[in-house]
């Protein structure tokens, strides 16, 4: 009697064939969730964001993390490692944590703290596989998987009530850092603004004096960008203090004499403010612009070749300004442009200001964003005031 064969010519796959079929799904079933997940829409995920209002054509927001703490400054400082990993300092606590992807989505969802004890961390960044750390103590780095942080730098030259600011490092090595000025009007002499450091922070040289709340610096095409805030004690000397400036070597950019042209109470008479380097870009007083990251990729091409600066905004003005992300974009010769604020961002036909839609609840307002920070696939990071951190992304097509 001749044996009924199955379709591979074995003659006992018959009775196997609806297992392997069964299993064969279940894989395959399997790997398209996972690919799926990876490819969500921003707009298909339970953390979607309506408000703050977007251009939905070009962006989808949503509400990737939110501490449990919802501090004020839980989640403050943002930087991202090649591997996806997003880090945040908090300074009032002085930790630093890493928060990681723990679905496969590509998004941060589990934090875990690295460091604590340290002291009022403000800058983050990372480079050659390390975690770099600017606090009110020195600079810091942590290298991938280490338990522990090794100094760079222990002698800040900080005055009494001066704070750290942002951190850099440039693609050779080298690390810059700011500092904030302790007060509105006090005269720091020639105290320095923004440092440089060898990379092994063994050499320091000044780049820059003169400004007030240096609070981020970003790189683009070798250059070195820095914002700048003047401060609520002189809103009503003038309606552009504060400011984004390109950083030149031995630059003294005026404060606490000058913003600008912009004589500042208390100034002597005989001040010039022609003799200081004036600002590349000038803001609405009380913007206070805050982090900045510099955008160079595909997955969002509108903001190709631009800077993304959080407008963290004052409560002290009658006219609410700031409470933004803005992008700033440069002409054929280099020069910086006004800001475009693309959250929150006027819909349609919609002719609301920002100050109306941040009323109206459309908007950051009443929390404020603090820094940026851009992820390896091009989406970006923003922390707000309140432990919560946003994604910018790419719309359904």
């Amino acid at each position: 009697m001749q044996r009924r064969r199955g379709h591979s010519g074995n003659p006992n796959l018959g009775q196997y064939l609806p297992a392997l079929l069964l299993a064969t799904l279940l894989l395959a079933t399997l790997t398209v969730r996972s690919e799926d997940t990876t490819r969500l829409y921003c707009d298909d995920r339970p953390g979607f964001l309506d408000p703050p209002w977007i251009d939905g054509d070009r962006f989808c927001a949503e509400l990737v993390y939110q501490s449990p703490t919802n501090e004020a400054l839980a989640l403050a400082s943002l930087a991202v490692a090649p591997d996806g990993t997003l880090y945040a300092a908090s300074p009032t606590r002085g930790e630093v944590w890493a928060l990681r992807d723990s679905d496969d989505d590509r998004l941060p969802d589990t934090a875990q703290r690295l460091l604590s004890g340290l002291l009022r961390p403000t800058g983050l960044d990372w480079h050659d596989n390390s975690l770099y750390i600017l606090s009110s103590a020195g600079i810091l780095r942590l290298p991938a998987g280490a338990q522990a942080a090794e100094t760079l730098v222990a002698d800040l030259p900080l005055r009494s009530g001066q704070a750290s600011g942002d951190l850099v490092v440039g693609p050779d090595g080298v690390i810059y850092a700011s500092m904030a000025a302790p007060c509105s009007h006090c005269d720091l002499g020639d105290a320095p603004s923004i440092l440089a450091y060898s990379p092994d922070g063994s050499r320091r040289s000044t780049l820059a004096r003169g400004l007030r709340l240096p609070a981020g610096l970003a790189l683009r095409g070798g250059a070195l960008w820095a914002t700048d805030s003047i401060g609520r004690g002189d809103a009503a000397q003038g309606d552009a203090l504060d400011e984004i400036n390109r950083i030149t070597a031995g630059a003294h950019f005026g404060w606490p004499w000058c913003s600008g042209e912009l004589r500042l109470p208390t100034t002597p008479a005989a001040t010039d403010c022609v003799t200081f380097i004036a600002p590349a870009l000038t803001l609405p007083t009380g913007s206070v612009p805050l982090g900045m990251a510099y955008y160079n990729h595909d997955a969002l091409p509108d903001l190709r070749d631009t800077l993304l600066v959080t407008l963290h905004g004052s409560r002290h003005r009658a006219e609410l300004r700031g409470y933004a992300l803005g992008v700033i974009r440069f002409d054929e010769l280099g020069q910086p442009l006004a800001p475009e604020v693309i959250i929150p961002q006027q819909r349609g036909g919609n002719t609301y200001s920002v100050s109306k839609l941040n009323h109206l609840g459309k908007g950051f307002w009443p929390e404020r964003p603090l820094d940026v920070a851009i992820s390896p696939e091009g989406w970006v990071y923003v922390s707000v005031t309140g432990g919560r951190i946003l994604a910018l992304r790419q719309p359904r097509r």
